[in-house]
């Protein structure tokens, strides 16, 4: 960019067309030259041109300076802390810096999505556990009432403990399926896919 114009250069419109069109300016290069366009310095000096790093519009700088400006506002859509800034040094001889410092922007904390559905999904799998824990357990003493009473035994008490039995084995499915699927073992992942198909059906 240094090459297509110097500060001291007069520019209307059309040239300024010219710029954009036949050359790989980006907007926002165009827009921090046209910004830094009229800051001049005295023909003795000795300065760093308006230039565009990809990330932040670097003022013309007197040769021999570091240039101080905020960090950028996003970088890949991911908003940084404006508080702090960036630096980059005007060498004596007028040129710029291979690198501009950005060490000091960092992006702000902001809550990862994914990383509270996470929580939600284990804090679902904790009650879901829970949940199938007090049923097994309520289940497995309704169980034992039914058959240790003997008085209690007729046609609809013997389908009411069908009942239970099934629930019960759904209940152990879903547990064992649940432990089996933070696994790692693929023994166990395949032993998980057929209990939850087993559920399914």
């Amino acid at each position: 960019m240094e090459k297509l114009f110097d500060l001291n250069d007069t520019l209307d419109f059309d040239d300024y067309s010219l710029l954009f069109n036949e050359s790989s300016i980006s907007v926002e290069e165009l827009d921090c030259m046209l910004r830094h366009y009229n800051k001049t310095f005295s023909e003795e000096d000795d300065f760093c041109n308006t230039t565009w790093d990809g990330l932040s519009c670097w003022p013309a700088t007197r040769a021999g300076t570091t240039v101080i400006i905020k960090c950028m506002e996003f970088l890949n859509r991911v908003p940084y802390d404006t508080t702090q800034n960036a630096t980059r040094e005007c060498h004596a001889n007028g040129t710029w810096a291979a690198r501009s410092d950005y060490s000091e922007c960092r992006p702000l904390d902001q809550k990862d999505e994914s990383f509270e559905v996470l929580w939600d999904v284990k804090d679902a799998h904790t009650i879901y556990s829970i949940g199938y824990g007090l049923s097994l357990i309520a289940l497995a003493i309704a169980l034992w009432i039914f058959m240790y009473f003997s008085d209690l035994r007729c046609l609809r008490n013997t389908i009411h403990t069908n009942l239970l039995v099934t629930y019960l084995f759904i209940d152990l499915t879903w547990i064992i399926t649940a432990a089996l699927q933070t696994s790692t073992s693929q023994e166990a992942n395949k032993v998980a896919c057929f209990l939850v198909i087993l559920l399914i059906i």
